[in-house]
């Protein structure tokens, strides 16, 4: 059983079950952020056209 669905079966609030996702999305957005080849995420891996 996934931990989302026994969070639920636990009766958690929708507060409680997005605040046990931060510290997984914060390492998500982290590690994007080196990857990513937007303007926004400068450094990334795949440079994006005409950026120096």
């Amino acid at each position: 059983m996934s931990a989302f669905k026994q969070q639920i079966i636990a009766g958690k609030t929708a507060e409680e079950i997005r605040a046990s996702w931060e510290p997984g999305l914060s390492k998500y957005k982290e590690t994007r952020k080196s990857t990513c080849c937007t303007p926004e995420h400068k450094g990334g891996i795949f440079p994006v056209f005409g950026q120096t």
